[in-house]
């Protein structure tokens, strides 16, 4: 209200007054009366200012709230709108639905299944080709341990037959030192 910003303005000149002390000049008193005059009317217009200001803020949160508002009403009514179409499709949809969910499930029981299937088929190549490998390594193992023994039978046997070869030609040469020393001495 403007009358009691006047008030608040005129109070405070007369209080600047009395701060003053005013004497009797009269160009003194003029000078000051034109003073007060200005920064009171400046005092004033600020106060004016800010109260237009106040009572601006206060309509545009008056019609943001009204905006607001009506948003939601015609919110409201669209919802309203909608569950009512969507209770009548639901009441025509719902035998669809039923028959599409039923049929979905059918079509995941048997993706899951036909999965099952391919992982245990997986599962058991992965044993086939583990056990062939296993196998492999033994036969592999037995041939080379073959192959060592028949090397270690064949050495043995070369020694063997080397050392009789050996023994046999040393008898040999005993019997002919032998027949040379009989006949040496039957001679």
């Amino acid at each position: 209200d403007v009358r009691s910003y006047k008030n608040f303005v005129k109070n405070d000149m007369i209080e600047m007054r009395q701060l003053l002390k005013l004497e009797n000049n009269n160009k003194r008193r003029t000078r000051l009366r034109t003073l007060l005059r200005s920064w009171g009317t400046e005092h004033l217009i600020t106060l004016i200012r800010t109260n237009l200001k106040s009572a601006l803020s206060n309509a545009f949160h008056h019609w943001d709230n009204l905006t607001k508002h009506e948003k939601h009403t015609e919110l409201l009514h669209r919802y309203s709108k909608y569950q009512a179409c969507h209770k009548l499709r639901f009441a025509g949809l719902l035998s669809l639905r039923l028959r599409i969910a039923r049929a979905y499930s059918a079509w995941i029981d048997a993706t899951n299944y036909s999965r099952h299937v391919e992982h245990v088929a997986l599962l058991k190549t992965c044993a086939t080709k583990m056990q062939s490998q296993w196998r492999a390594h033994g036969a592999y193992n037995r041939v080379e341990r073959m192959k060592h023994d028949r090397r270690v039978r064949a050495a043995i046997l070369l020694q063997s037959r080397t050392r009789t070869r050996h023994c046999r030609n040393r008898y040999e040469e005993y019997l002919t030192e032998k027949r040379r020393r009989h006949a040496a001495l039957s001679m």
